[in-house]
């Protein structure tokens, strides 16, 4: 696993934690709240355990409707904007987090392919 994979698992733990922390007080959402709002994350931890192939592609599916509710919570409820703000901070860093190996691999790619082979000639370059 890679060190942004191991950052996407514990951003994905750190923010299901935060749903919890943040629901279960809520004496209007209470358990059930804060179950209905971890159920992706809950489907997503259990296919990133079982080592699934898309496991880390549905979790930065599933982070950005986690990153707009933390900023449209953060507007529209003034008492809860610090936990608003780190839902959309831990949201952002796993959509990251799941992405950057993708990243990297793509940089890498257009970087080699715009390098001239080592033994080219002046006239040996790509034509436009």
């Amino acid at each position: 696993m890679s060190t942004a994979h191991r950052v996407a698992v514990a951003a994905l733990v750190a923010l299901l934690a935060l749903q919890f922390a943040w629901h279960v007080p809520d004496a209007r959402a209470g358990w059930l709240g804060a179950a209905v709002y971890s159920l992706p994350l809950l489907w997503v931890a259990l296919l990133v355990a079982a080592r699934r192939h898309a496991a880390f592609f549905w979790t930065g599916v599933i982070a950005l409707p986690y990153f707009c509710h933390g900023i449209a919570e953060a507007f529209a409820v003034p008492a809860d904007r610090r936990v608003a703000v780190a839902e959309a901070a831990l949201a952002g860093i796993l959509a990251l987090a799941v992405s950057w190996d993708g990243m990297r691999a793509r940089r890498a790619q257009r970087r080699a392919a715009a390098r001239p082979a080592p033994d080219a000639g002046p006239g040996d370059g790509p034509t436009v």
